[in-house]
């Protein structure tokens, strides 16, 4: 896995392609698992996971990241266009009523990758947006 993602980043260093990268988290994920228990906020996580599988496109990458975050890597994908797409995969994620936990909410932070930005870098920046938008209120797109 390790080998495909350095090969889209050297991809869009050496073209004029795109490629964005999102961080998405659960807002107030240990509530649930606290209220609900680690069943239901298995099942939660399965149903983040099938609803961003629906709203994005083959070609992105969905990879579960650790807790409750989620990355997606998308290629030949502008900041403005991953913002659109997130914002469905947000929105549908926010409609959902959950049989146990109910309506949950979904914080996402994205960054477009820039020309020779190593990987920890393009994450970092990412990983500022999804900051901001858990401190800004959370259940939010903010693009850095």
């Amino acid at each position: 896995m390790d080998y495909m993602i350095f090969d889209e980043m050297k991809k869009n260093d050496d073209s004029d392609e795109k490629l964005s990268m999102a961080i998405m988290d659960l807002d107030r994920f240990k509530l649930v698992n606290d209220t609900w228990g680690h069943p239901a906020g298995d099942d939660l996580l399965r149903t983040v996971s099938q609803i961003a599988a629906n709203n994005l496109r083959k070609s992105d990458w969905l990879i579960r990241f650790g807790g409750e975050e989620f990355v997606v890597i998308m290629p030949q994908t502008s900041l403005e266009e991953s913002v659109v797409a997130l914002e469905k995969v947000r929105g549908a994620f926010e409609e959902n009523n959950h049989p146990i936990t109910g309506k949950q909410t979904l914080s996402i932070g994205v960054a477009q990758k820039q020309v020779n930005e190593t990987f920890s870098e393009w994450y970092e920046r990412a990983d500022k947006a999804l900051y901001t938008a858990k401190s800004e209120g959370r259940n939010r797109v903010i693009a850095w």
